[in-house]
């Protein structure tokens, strides 16, 4: 057996990563994602990479290749367009219009949504979800979030 046959297929989703929580770096690369037959978007890629049982993603910058611990990530980014267009659209049922503040001082205000059973439509039964990240969607970008480095949500009014 060959060492390509052993290897998994990947594929490179460009982010920024926030590594912390003390003296947090914060830097532009590219998380690897298992690359398979479904239609999936990059945010759901990456969600599934970070809820796994691996304790280790490979993060590339340039030819540096790092190693980091998914318990050290603070928030990955996706900048830009979140949704590829070829992809079944996910409806969600509910949004929760909030501010998020990070226990090391970083603030992101936008919508967590959501298609909780109607017994549970408050953010805070969102937030107390067995998964380890929470998805925010801002103006610019999808933030996920390691709810471990939350301090505060802030639930906001509508506009």
């Amino acid at each position: 057996m060959q060492a390509d046959e052993l290897r998994i297929p990947t594929t490179a989703v460009s982010v920024h990563l926030a590594v912390g929580p003390h003296d947090t770096w914060y830097e532009r690369g590219e998380l690897y994602v298992v690359a398979d037959d479904h239609k999936r978007t990059e945010v759901e890629a990456l969600s599934a990479l970070l809820e796994s049982a691996i304790q280790f993603v490979p993060f590339r910058t340039g030819e540096l290749l790092r190693l980091v611990a998914k318990a050290a990530i603070v928030y990955v980014t996706l900048p830009g367009e979140t949704q590829d267009a070829d992809a079944d659209v996910v409806l969600y049922d509910r949004q929760h219009r909030v501010e998020v503040l990070l226990i090391q001082g970083t603030r992101f205000e936008g919508l967590l949504l959501d298609s909780s059973p109607a017994a549970q439509p408050r953010a805070l039964d969102h937030l107390n979800s067995p998964l380890t990240f929470v998805r925010l969607w801002t103006a610019k970008e999808c933030v996920l979030i390691a709810k471990s480095q939350i301090s505060t949500v802030t639930e906001l009014r509508e506009p």
